[in-house]
């Protein structure tokens, strides 16, 4: 039997209330995602733009994918870590300021880039912040 063709289905997220979160793998960003809206017609077309962020529970809208990560990384007693990770981005990232530090941040925590050994920081990182991990 020949297999059906099925368009793409998106799921657009602005407000999640579904189930609790556990991990963060679900959050982790895929890429961005951006739309235009139409605010208003008459007399002068005006528009809008809706920044995203494509994870496994779909297409969120930027401020609530952070508000999301921000409280998987409370409920899991991350802050600290967080901090370090913010810290090291503002020194050792490409981030123009710190909103935009914040934010690539956030994607590294979510993606657990500090547990993984081939991240060219690894070693660096977890020698300043983490050494326990290290002697493992």
């Amino acid at each position: 039997m020949k297999e059906q063709f099925r368009p793409f289905r998106r799921i657009v997220i602005n407000h999640y209330t579904g189930p609790e979160i556990i991990d963060f793998s679900v959050l982790r960003k895929h890429h961005g995602t951006g739309q235009a809206y139409l605010i208003s017609s008459n007399p002068e077309k005006k528009y809008g733009y809706r920044h995203g962020i494509q994870c496994d529970l779909g297409d969120v809208e930027e401020s609530e994918w952070q508000r999301l990560v921000e409280d998987l990384i409370k409920r899991c007693g991350e802050q600290k870590l967080f901090a370090h990770l913010l810290e090291w981005e503002k020194l050792y990232g490409f981030s123009r300021d710190a909103k935009e530090a914040k934010q690539m941040a956030l994607e590294l925590h979510a993606a657990r880039i500090f547990e993984n050994i081939e991240w060219c920081d690894y070693t660096a990182f977890n020698e300043k912040y983490r050494p326990e991990v290290l002697k493992k």
